[in-house]
């Protein structure tokens, strides 16, 4: 629910491309055969089909691989329009073919030609952990964690990722790094192959805070001493266009009037405990902590109250904005 500045991530996408471009091993991809080998494979298969029409759009992305890769938000449009959108069309990437003895439409065997598996399982959780990405960035309000079971039956957690251009619309961008979200599994059903006009990148620190929640009846005293939850929880943005569509794709107010008891629980904290308690808590965590500690406020409150950081546990964005609010009003 907060965007991350492409140019604070730039060396870790540069980092991913190197790593997945390339046509040999190399850094975490660790695999056998490369996507770029894939693609050649899909390419000359469809050839030998006659498919001349399907081998030109793996070609093209072949020719750009690293530069799609590397693609950011604000050019997917144009790039789209320019390169695939008059060329390719609904009915092309829908097509089946009975590539490998199984039949499957053409934009999966894209999505399998650049092993968007591999690197959802084994090289993009690496980058994850680099941006310090724990919580759903579309609502915060759970982990971005899923857990997965193979044929064998063995079961494992893993990071879910939405892809904000879906990759049945758009398979050319199934491994682009400013594609890939990690998100929970309650929006990512939600959202499926419908497109979002959220995106947890952008060029503008003016963009960085798109939301911020509101509370009525906006009295937080009454509301923590009437002994009941009789409080609306309600997302709000001055792009009025970005907030429809992420409450109609992620339906945020339903899921945050579940969560009434985390407002009076962080409005009690601030209220029972004022700035002196908590310059004295500081004060006993350096000496509990004489190596320092990450965050004194975090103690406190139980979450992580910078605004940077609120990637890094479900509800902070949450929390942030109940003592924001407060303080508000008073």
């Amino acid at each position: 629910m907060r965007r991350i500045l492409t140019d604070d991530v730039a060396t870790y996408a540069e980092e991913y491309a190197d790593s997945i471009t390339c046509s040999k091993k190399n850094g975490l991809a660790q695999w056998n055969k490369m996507p770029i080998d894939r693609l050649a494979e899909l390419r000359n298969w469809l050839k030998q089909k006659k498919e001349y029409r399907l081998a030109r759009y793996v070609r093209k992305i072949e020719l750009h691989f690293r530069e799609i890769v590397l693609l950011i938000p604000d050019d997917f449009g144009l790039y789209h329009s320019r390169n695939f959108e008059l060329v390719w069309n609904e009915g092309d990437l829908n097509k089946k073919l009975a590539f490998h003895k199984e039949e499957k439409p053409f934009w999966e065997l894209v999505v399998w030609a650049l092993n968007y598996e591999g690197v959802r399982d084994t090289v993009f959780p690496y980058f994850i952990r680099k941006m310090k990405i724990q919580s759903c960035v579309y609502c915060n309000s759970q982990y971005a964690v899923t857990t997965e079971k193979d044929k064998d039956g063995n079961s494992w957690a893993m990071y879910q990722l939405d892809h904000f251009k879906p990759k049945s619309k758009f398979p050319y961008l199934a491994v682009s790094f400013y594609n890939l979200q990690p998100c929970c599994a309650n929006c990512n059903q939600h959202k499926y192959n419908k497109d979002a006009l959220f995106n947890l990148y952008t060029n503008m620190p003016s963009e960085l805070e798109p939301f911020h929640f509101v509370f009525t009846p906006d009295d937080m005293i009454k509301f923590i001493v009437s002994g009941d939850d009789a409080v609306l929880v309600k997302l709000d943005s001055h792009d009025t266009k970005l907030l429809a569509n992420h409450q109609e794709l992620f339906l945020v107010d339903m899921v945050y009037g579940q969560h009434i008891d985390i407002a009076k629980e962080t409005l009690v904290r601030l209220y029972m405990n004022d700035v002196y308690y908590r310059k004295q808590l500081h004060e006993s965590l350096v000496e509990l902590f004489p190596n320092g500690v990450e965050s004194p406020e975090r103690f406190f409150w139980g979450n992580y109250m910078n605004k940077k950081e609120i990637h890094r546990r479900p509800m902070s964005k949450f929390m942030q904005d109940v003592v924001d609010f407060a303080w508000k009003k008073h």
